[in-house]
């Protein structure tokens, strides 16, 4: 018959399998499919919208060409204005300072070739010498005398004789416009000797010829001081300069200066198209005025910030959603999303347009495919748990009727051998001697309550599981039941070699509970622990009250118990020993049960074990809610 059942059992955990992969199939295909629907509707989608996003960025690309092209010729075109209307000089300082270019190169009006500002360096050595009698000479005469008393005063270290030298021709407006025999302007060269030689300059006189060198060297308007002779005062001055650096240079036109005469140097034919084109010198762009009275030149990195700077002030939505970028052809560079050239205005530059964002559309409707297919997905997950979660429910409860029908059957073959063999015996006996059959009665009385106990626990074990065990809660003597308790599993354990000890507090006040349950509890309890202990047997039965409510202990000195079987214990048909050999018999419900009463009391069980010492289980049962 139990072969038959464990037959049975073995084909439904079978079924169940089978079933389980076909779950898990049904599961994966639909959820397969519906990932290939939603991935190819989104791959559709951004194509179409990758198309339409290309379309728009063309457009705007163009705009923005079309608008360049226009801030460029006007910025030539104010260029061509500030050349009729200034002097080469200030038409220089105005376009520099203006942001209308790096640098300027003015051509005379009437030769388009021949430089008007900043000129060719003069190649004449630019030390300070007495000015020469070509301009006012008794102004030359009188400042050449005054450089010379300044010179010797400076030779000797007189600081006396230099403030009084320096002082008298700072004081003196005529030498402003002497100029010596190479054309420079002879007063700034004195006021570089002056701050030259600071150490015997006083620091009044040194600080005045610095404010005013500094702002004639800015003052383009002043054109007695020839490009060479300004770039040479400006770099000297900075070098000489002790002021901290700061956001405002001394000189705002002293890069435009090097640059200009740069490119002369580099490019003496004044070679320069009428459109945007590469210079001699490396990074830096040139282009031919409109006028022809002009070449502009532009460092790479500074046209690319004007760029920029153009492409943010346009007022178009879309520009505010991308970004653009203006490259030159040498320029490194991510990959770009659309490109544009810029044409014959700009030649080797183009628009890039980088990181466009998505199309709020595409960004929608990819937002709902990816949340459909994630839901429908979701939900056949959920159905898929839902059917497996039941398989394994039921694969567990075939396993566990299976080990509970081939426990009990073992517990139950003991106690029931036993009888047959004491009754076989007195049959067999034909004197049938009163002592022995006494003897014989009392070993089938214990054999009979170990088969009721195990009946019980069974039966209490099957309400359990069907949810239809009971507690009816009554007032109760917790000392008495204890002590019945105690007496029944004396009457009923045949093991004579133990010394049970019950240790009850005085105190203990009455308690409402399920008689029959917590005597089940303490029967289960003091069970467990003759089981598990090993001669002589030493059990403690303790009943006491503490801030939590009532506290019962059955304490033994046996095997003990791993820690790592602490929470196992209470499952139920777990058991330490899980051969059906083992010693010890039970079937593995006698814990469980006991949890489970426990917890119908709103109480906890606790266990203290040691392996080799003993067993400590514990009941608090609440006073507070009787």
């Amino acid at each position: 018959m139990l072969d038959s059942f464990f037959g049975k059992g073995r084909v439904q955990t079978d079924r169940s399998r089978a079933v389980f992969v076909l779950i898990a199939l049904a599961g994966v295909l639909p959820s397969a499919l519906v990932l290939w629907f939603a991935s190819l509707a989104i791959r559709n989608e951004q194509l179409a919208t990758a198309q339409i996003a290309e379309e728009a960025h063309q457009v705007l690309l163009n705009q923005i060409k079309s608008d360049l092209v226009q801030r460029w010729n006007s910025l030539l075109e104010e260029t061509d204005q500030r050349i009729a209307s200034l002097s080469p000089e200030a038409a220089f300082y105005e376009t520099v300072t203006g942001g209308g270019a790096d640098g300027l190169i003015v051509l005379t009006a009437g030769d388009t070739h021949r430089v008007a500002y900043p000129g060719l360096p003069r190649r004449a050595d630019e030390t300070n010498s007495p000015p020469a009698d070509n301009k006012g000479k008794d102004s030359n005469t009188q400042l050449a005398s005054q450089l010379a008393v300044l010179t010797a005063a400076i030779q000797r270290n007189d600081g006396d004789g230099v403030g009084h030298a320096a002082q008298t021709i700072l004081d003196n407006p005529t030498f402003e416009l002497c100029v010596d025999r190479n054309g420079r302007h002879a007063l700034s060269s004195i006021e570089l000797l002056i701050l030259e030689n600071r150490d015997v300059v006083p620091d009044a006189i040194h600080a005045s010829a610095f404010s005013r060198l500094t702002k004639r060297l800015n003052n383009y308007r002043f054109d007695l001081i020839p490009a060479s002779q300004r770039r040479f005062l400006m770099s000297r001055i900075s070098a000489l300069s002790s002021q901290p650096s700061s956001p405002a240079p001394l000189f705002p036109t002293m890069f435009a200066e090097n640059l200009s005469a740069q490119f002369m140097e580099t490019n003496q034919e004044l070679n320069a198209g009428p459109y945007l084109s590469r210079s001699t010198i490396e990074g830096v762009w040139q282009q031919r005025l409109p006028s022809g009275h002009g070449i502009a030149l532009f460092t790479e990195h500074r046209l690319r910030k004007r760029y920029a700077d153009w492409v943010a002030d346009m007022d178009n939505p879309l520009a505010t959603r991308v970004r653009v970028e203006v490259a030159s052809d040498n320029s490194t560079h991510h990959s770009a999303d659309t490109e544009m050239v810029l044409g014959n205005a700009f030649p080797g530059w183009r628009l890039r347009i980088v990181g466009a964002d998505a199309d709020t559309r595409s960004a929608s409707l990819k937002g709902i495919y990816v949340a459909l297919s994630v839901a429908t997905v979701g939900l056949i997950l959920l159905i898929l748990l839902a059917m497996a979660s039941m398989t394994l429910r039921r694969l567990a409860l075939a396993k566990q009727k299976n080990t509970m029908v081939a426990t009990v059957s073992h517990e139950l073959k003991t106690p029931v051998s036993s009888i047959k063999l004491l009754v076989d015996t007195l049959l067999q006996d034909p004197a049938l001697r009163p002592d022995r059959v006494r003897e014989y009665l009392i070993l089938i009385a214990r054999e009979n309550s170990r088969l009721s106990q195990l009946v019980e626990n069974v039966l209490s074990f099957s309400r359990i599981e069907r949810t239809k065990f009971r507690i009816e809660k009554q007032p109760l003597d917790i000392v008495g039941l204890i002590r019945e308790a105690v007496a029944t599993f004396t009457q009923q354990a045949e093991i004579s070699d133990r010394e049970l000890t019950v240790e009850i507090a005085p105190d203990i006040p009455p308690y409402r509970g399920d008689a029959w349950a917590l005597n089940r509890v303490l029967l289960n309890l003091l069970d467990n622990a003759c089981k598990f202990s090993d001669p002589p047997r030493k059990i403690r039965v303790s009943a006491q009250v503490d801030k939590q409510g009532l506290v019962i202990s059955v304490s033994d000195q046996g095997i003990g118990i791993r820690e790592a079987d602490f929470g196992k214990i209470f499952d139920q048909f777990y058991q330490a020993d899980q051969k059906l050999s083992r010693s010890n018999e039970g079937c593995g419900l006698g814990l469980g049960i006991v949890k489970h009463i426990v917890n119908l009391h709103e109480g906890t069980i606790e266990v203290n074990s040691e392996l080799g010492v003993g067993s400590t289980f514990t009941v608090h049962l609440p006073l507070g809610q009787q």
